[in-house]
């Protein structure tokens, strides 16, 4: 039994090397440039008033609690990355 542990055991420690592999940002990214996949070349963030929130909300069904006192993007930023813009 304890060979078939032990070999068990090494199986596992096998496998999580080969998805430490896969998960790696550098294997990610090489496969994903094989995919024609670029980086974006960044972002930008518009905020929506809150009038057209409450218009889309209103014509589409119930709105909730958290939709109904919509959030400043400052706001988002310090909930999202625990520091204020």
């Amino acid at each position: 039994m304890s060979t078939d542990v032990r070999l068990a055991r090494q199986h596992y420690n096998e496998l999580r090397q080969q998805r430490a592999e896969l998960r790696a940002p550098d294997y990610l990214r090489a496969q994903a440039i094989m995919l024609g996949m670029w980086p974006g070349s960044g972002a930008k963030f518009e905020e929506i008033p809150a009038e057209v929130v409450t218009m889309v909300l209103g014509s589409t069904g119930e709105m909730d609690d958290s939709s109904a006192l919509p959030r400043n993007s400052d706001e988002l930023v310090l909930e999202s990355t625990g520091s204020a813009p």
